[in-house]
This record gives C-alpha cells, sequence and structure tokens, in this order.
C-alpha cells in the first residue's frame, strides 16, 4: 500500500512539474494602450550579423518608459484569442528589445512565450539582445537587481519611468565594456546610448551605479514576454517573492496539485478505516 502511495504522489508531482514548466509556453494577445510614463528619446544600439560580428550601430527615434497593455477581450467559445492567465488583464511593462515593434490599439500584438526571468540556465533563450543570444548571468542579475531596487520609484514621475526603461536597455543591449567613472554602465555611451533628458539620464546611471554592491537574499519574480516577431517586455508579477532560485509555482497548476494530493490523503484515509 506504501508503494502505490508513493507512485500516486511522485506522478502527481510530475504532473505539475511538466504543468508548470509548459505554462512558460502561454500566448498572449495584448494591445498597447498607452506610453504616457515615458518620455521621447533617440536610441543608438548595435548590430551584430549572423555569424555575430559587429557591423555598426542604428540610430531611432521612440519612447523610454512603461508601456501599458490590455489583453485582447476572450470568450471561451467566440474569441479566439484566449487571455494569459499569469498576467492580469491590464498590466505594466518594459521594452528590452529595440529590434522589433508593439502596436497600439487596435491592432493586437502576440507573444508566443512567458519565461521567467531566472538565474538557473532554465530560462535561456529566446531572449533579445544584440547577438539574438540567451543573456549572460551577468545581465540576468542586473536586471533582477534593478527591480528589486527601484521599480517601486519608477511611477513617481515620467522622468523616473525613463531612467528605468534606459537603465533596462542599458544592462541588455551594452556590450563595448565602456563604462562611467564609477565603473558602472552608462546610458550615455558605448555601443547604446540613450538620448533623454538630462534628470532621466543621470537617474539611470545613478541606479545603474548601485547593482554591483546590492546583494537582496532574494529576488522580485520577472517574467519576458518572448517571440520572434513582437518586441518583447519584462513583466514584474507583483507579490512574486521566490526569487530566481524559487520561483513562484503557477497558481493554477499548484492548486491541482493540492487538490489531487488531498484526494490521496482522503482515500488513504478511508482504505485505512476500512
Amino acid at each position: 500500500m506504501r508503494k502505490r502511495v508513493t507512485l500516486i504522489v511522485a506522478g502527481l508531482v510530475l504532473l505539475w512539474i511538466v504543468g508548470s514548466a509548459g505554462a512558460t509556453q502561454v500566448d498572449t494577445w495584448a494591445r498597447l494602450t498607452s506610453t504616457s510614463w515615458g518620455l521621447g528619446c533617440t536610441v543608438t544600439f548595435p548590430v551584430y550579423n549572423s555569424s555575430g560580428v559587429y557591423t555598426g550601430q542604428v540610430t531611432e527615434g521612440t519612447v523610454v518608459g512603461i508601456y501599458d497593455f490590455t489583453q485582447v477581450n476572450s470568450s471561451p467559445t467566440a474569441n479566439p484569442y484566449p487571455r494569459n492567465p499569469g498576467l492580469p488583464v491590464l498590466f505594466d511593462a518594459f521594452c528590452m528589445d529595440l529590434k522589433q515593434f508593439v502596436y497600439y490599439t487596435p491592432t493586437i500584438s502576440h507573444w508566443s512565450e512567458m519565461r521567467q526571468l531566472g538565474l538557473d540556465g532554465s530560462d535561456d533563450g529566446p531572449w533579445p539582445g544584440p547577438h539574438g543570444a540567451p543573456m549572460t548571468l551577468t545581465q540576468k542579475t542586473n536586471l533582477l537587481k534593478l527591480f528589486g531596487l527601484h521599480n517601486s520609484d519608477v511611477t513617481l514621475s515620467t522622468t523616473n519611468a525613463a531612467a528605468f526603461g534606459a537603465a533596462v536597455w542599458e544592462i541588455v543591449w551594452e556590450t563595448s565594456g565602456t563604462l562611467n567613472p564609477s565603473g558602472a554602465l552608462d546610458v550615455t555611451a558605448g555601443y547604446l546610448s540613450v538620448s533623454v533628458n538630462s534628470g532621466a539620464q543621470t537617474l539611470a546611471n545613478t541606479w545603474l551605479g548601485q547593482l554591483a554592491s546590492y546583494n537582496p537574499s532574494s529576488y522580485p519574480e520577472i517574467q519576458g514576454l518572448l517571440d520572434n516577431t513582437t518586441q518583447d517586455q519584462l513583466v514584474l508579477i507583483i507579490g512574486g517573492t521566490g526569487g530566481p532560485e524559487n520561483p513562484i509555482p503557477e497558481p493554477v497548476t499548484m492548486a491541482g496539485l493540492m487538490m489531487g494530493i488531498g484526494g490521496l490523503v482522503t482515500y488513504v484515509r478511508k482504505r485505512r478505516t476500512a
């Protein structure tokens, strides 16, 4: 009897693990509704060929800051765009992809994957960046530190929001090794540079300079919305406290596991009293 119970529990745990892993392959259909928490800017970023050889820089005008999205309304029978249950209907995000675009209402943007940003290597790709390769451990750590330190500051002003967005771009796209005098990444120098108001530039560099000395016991939960044809975004999951080494299980899957184990316990108790 104990052997049978052990096998059933192991099977339930395996189902939960597979379900959690599968939860990263989630389609997200949403419309960009606002970039009001941001500032117009000019961004210069590096370009590499398919062999990873640097070929030059591209300069474009855009908005740096918070992007507000609304998931497309869905009906189980009438609407072909199901909602992503891992995100709220209304969610905020930060762009980390400088080669592709998202679209304002009424056009719908689509992401084919949602991956948690973690340090254990389980999330390697397809993250954006100059080489199109998985982000390095240093890049991922710096992004998690940035969100842990200053995500609560971004809605205080459009300058703060722009500074945070510029810092995200610097972490993901800078490859030159050009640093500011403090030894930190610099949004105004190197292969990646952001021309925005001086307040946002200064604040971004101040926040980037704090990352090296910040050593938290855990990090917030950050999800990446990823696709090969849509601009990739970073989303903070409010309330996430699991950190990159201990990601929080997807709620529905975890609830299913608990229900299954609860039913198993009831079954065992009945067998013992029969």
